[in-house]
């Protein structure tokens, strides 16, 4: 009798869910579960039912219960596995799917789950397996196909990778994850037309899929389709006007385009929208930064900081601003913090030791280099003109031709290190049969590239070209360029193995007069002394050929004295 009216209740609970009835359902069979008929069926549809209501640990608790009563319980471990997964106890969560799988070694759902935690958890090859036992079980399973793409996408099988997001997008095109895996996948492989056409496939099913926002507008941009990257910024804003990432990225390109002060208030409206988004604060914090507008940046980080006390770059940034401002300690504190929240973070250390005795280090991060002269690309030139008083590169080539004699016989292979913007570049071009320049940043490289001066451009380090088998110069110039390198040895010593004979070597440095060193200033920027300059080149087989005491430039206004050398080969070495 009492089986008749267990069976009853667990209708009268299924009648219920299905008329969205849940939560009277729920009560129902809570009460049948604490009853002494309970059994793991009940438990398992109470799960199920707290689950809906969005209870996610009452849920985890009662698939526990079922499992418990019947370790058989198929359904109950694979929901109890795909519960804990989305509460993001991923350990759990792939016991449970191992249990579904041994039961039912063909389950293609606990299948595909258990390989998607698997290639979280790095282990590639048997995520790869399961996910093709998956497909094997059934071949139509979409989210199959597509977890197998990632898992191959991660072992760098791009071309496997494609092949699986295209069969999950043939057997369900909709699929806009799938979509923008694929554009990943094509993109890495160099199809970026294809990489774009699949993008626009996943915003128009999913017109808020941010990050296939994000990557259709920066492969536009890279194409140099910046009209077309600019229309679909100004679309999304159109279609959702009050949600921040438009604003973001129509900002992101406003930055690209070097109009900062457009940038400045796109970013300012998108935390209007959304007033905790990390990105868009420290993105208008940088851009207000690079404006000169230091006041309005350290309000911004320190905005940021209230939210995001852990946020160790927000204290980096902040630090750069109340150092602009005059404010030493202030940001000699900001950032210790940063390097108490992350150690690794050489940017800070770097500024540190340029404000503390913290010792210098030899150079400074290359990061830190490229992420300083991207930000200033801009306005580089004009800065450098107008309010530096800047003409190194005029002086480094009078010092040139005082050497020669005037304009070379011969043309010159040249060798320009940190070239920048490329200012060295026309004026040396009259001497080059060959020009080539290298620079840590990018964005500085646009502009020297621009000026169509030089035969080869180098993105990397000062040493990639002076290392490179054949590399032959008879001219190597550095203008500006050690005053962000302090130990001069390794690069002096490239420099002469690559000159050929009678070749010349002809820099500038910042005059260090209080030691026989070189030393790291408040700047950010490394002086040597004359008798640290003569040394290294003495030891590293030059000769001195010419030295000058200068102003290279002005700071604030004040003139900042320096020094610049020609050396030629030694043959002392040989």
């Amino acid at each position: 009798m009492q089986k008749i009216n267990t069976q009853n209740t667990k209708e009268r609970i299924i009648s219920l869910a299905q008329a969205d009835r849940a939560r009277e359902a729920c009560v129902l069979c809570r009460k049948l579960c604490h009853s002494t008929h309970a059994d793991a069926d009940s438990w398992f549809m109470l799960g199920v039912l707290e689950g809906q209501l969005g209870r996610t640990d009452d849920a985890i608790h009662a698939y526990r219960r079922a499992v418990t009563l019947d370790p058989e319980h198929l359904t109950a471990h694979y929901n109890l596995g795909y519960t804990l997964l989305i509460s993001e106890h991923r350990s759990e969560a792939m016991d449970s799917f191992r249990e579904a799988v041994r039961i039912k070694p063909d389950f293609p759902e606990a299948l595909t789950n258990l390989g998607a935690l698997l290639k979280e958890s790095g282990e590639l090859e048997q995520a790869v397996e399961f996910h093709e036992r998956a497909i094997k079980t059934n071949p139509n399973f979409s989210l199959a196909h597509y977890n197998l793409g990632n898992a191959l996408f991660e072992k760098a099988d791009f071309e496997s990778a494609i092949r699986c997001y295209q069969n999950a997008i043939r057997l369900d095109p909709n699929y806009a994850d799938a979509h923008y895996n694929l554009a990943r996948s094509l993109h890495t492989t160099g199809r970026e037309e294809s990489a774009v056409s699949h993008l626009h496939n996943a915003i128009s099913i999913n017109s808020n899929f941010s990050d296939a926002q994000r990557m259709l507008v920066r492969l536009l941009l890279t194409q140099g389709k910046q009209r077309l990257a600019a229309e679909h910024c100004s679309r999304m804003i159109r279609l959702s006007p009050d949600r921040a990432i438009g604003h973001i990225l129509l900002a992101n390109l406003l930055v690209e385009q070097e109009d900062h002060k457009r940038a400045a208030v796109s970013y300012s409206t998108a935390l209007k929208i959304d007033p905790g988004n990390i990105e868009a604060a420290n993105n208008l914090g940088n851009v207000l930064f690079s404006l000169g507008r230091f006041s309005d940046a350290a309000a911004t980080y320190r905005r940021i900081l209230e939210n995001r006390p852990d946020y160790a770059e927000g204290f980096h940034n902040l630090g750069n601003a109340v150092r602009e401002l005059g404010r030493p300690e202030e940001a000699i504190e900001c950032y210790r913090r940063a390097l108490e929240l992350r150690p690794e973070l050489l940017q800070s250390r770097y500024m540190l030791a340029t404000l503390s005795e913290d010792e210098a280090p030899s150079s400074p991060p290359p990061k830190y280099v490229a992420q300083l002269f991207d930000q200033y690309a801009w306005k580089f030139y004009k800065h450098l003109r107008d309010e530096l008083d800047y003409h190194t590169p005029e002086q480094i080539l009078d010092a040139v031709s005082a050497v020669i004699g005037g304009t070379p016989s011969e043309r010159l292979h040249v060798l320009d290190l940190g070239c920048g913007t490329g200012l060295c570049g026309p004026l040396f071009r009259p001497f080059a049969r060959t020009m080539v320049g290298v620079d840590l940043s990018s964005k500085m490289l646009e502009k020297a590239r621009a000026r169509q001066v030089y035969d080869r451009l180098i993105a990397g380090d000062l040493l990639v070209p002076l290392q490179e088998p054949d590399a032959a110069y008879h001219l190597i110039l550095a203008a500006d360029v050690f005053v962000y390198l302090g130990n001069l040895t390794d690069v002096f010593l490239a420099c002469r193995n690559t000159l050929e004979p009678n070749g010349l070597f002809v820099f500038s440095t910042e005059a260090e007069t209080s030691g026989t060193g070189y030393r790291l200033r408040r700047s950010g920027r490394y002086a040597h002394s004359i008798p640290y300059i003569r040394g290294v080149s003495s030891t590293t087989g030059f000769s001195e050929l010419f030295f000058r005491e200068t102003v290279l430039r002005k700071e604030k206004g004040i003139p900042i004295p320096g020094y610049i050398f020609v050396l030629g080969k030694s043959e002392a070495l040989d």
